[in-house]
């Protein structure tokens, strides 16, 4: 069964806002964190946001220089 819950869907909606504003173009994304599961703390979760931008944005740097 598939379903959402409202965390998971504002963590992809706020990362891939971010992701589209650097890169310029759609971004859409999936996302199964739930912060509120794990009891993450919201600089956790601002932290864990940053990483993932950070990789992700690395990767597209890579593939936009070949």
């Amino acid at each position: 069964m598939l379903y959402s819950t409202p965390m998971t869907v504002d963590y992809a909606t706020r990362t891939a806002k971010i992701l589209a504003r650097r890169m310029g173009v759609p971004v859409y994304l999936g996302c199964s964190i739930d912060t509120m599961a794990t009891g993450t703390t919201a600089e956790e979760e601002m932290e864990g946001v940053a990483k993932i931008v950070e990789v992700i944005m690395q990767k597209w740097d890579e593939r936009e220089k070949k």
